[in-house]
């Protein structure tokens, strides 16, 4: 079934018989249960999920793993739509571009997509970073972390993470 045949049966129930098959849907899996509860706003949760995803971006980031900066992006995306926390997002793509420079500093050099991809989320990062002001200056506290990690690889990404880090924190 599509998700407009889905979206269409639904306009049929009345509102306890949509509750009920919230609540039945949740019993039945852990994946829907904890979906409705970031986006209902459980701070308990997402911290969980957020864990969960952190883990899982560490070990794909493990050679053991055959490791594919894609896969790890998708994971960073998955968690985006899971998550209702701008804060918890941003701190998950700021672990994958932190990952994903070390693994470079680590294995050698990578090529132009890898690091093309890292700087693509560190534009996705402070996007989401620039609606709330305190995370936005707690991002700026960090970037020299992060542009010292830079650095030490090459394809000119620190030069790239600087020009994306001005477009963002000129003027503060």
């Amino acid at each position: 079934m599509t998700i407009l045949q889905i979206k269409n049966n639904l306009l049929d129930f009345e509102k306890d018989e949509l509750i009920g098959l919230i609540i039945s849907a949740c019993k039945t899996s852990s994946i829907i249960k904890t979906a409705f509860s970031s986006q209902l706003g459980d701070r308990t949760d997402c911290q969980k999920l957020y864990c969960n995803f952190q883990k899982k971006l560490e070990k794909s980031f493990d050679p053991k793993n055959s490791f594919n900066i894609s896969n790890a992006a998708n994971l960073v995306n998955q968690f985006e739509n899971e998550c209702t926390s701008v804060e918890l997002i941003a701190a998950l793509m700021k672990d994958f571009i932190v990952n994903a420079i070390s693994f470079s500093i680590d294995f050698g050099d990578m090529g132009e997509s890898y690091y093309a991809k890292i700087a693509s989320m560190l534009k996705k990062c402070l996007k989401y970073a620039s609606s709330n002001r305190e995370l936005l200056e707690k991002q700026l506290s960090e970037s020299e972390e992060i542009l010292e990690l830079a650095a030490k690889v090459g394809w000119g990404l620190s030069e790239e993470m600087r020009e994306i880090y001005s477009m963002y924190f000129n003027g503060m």
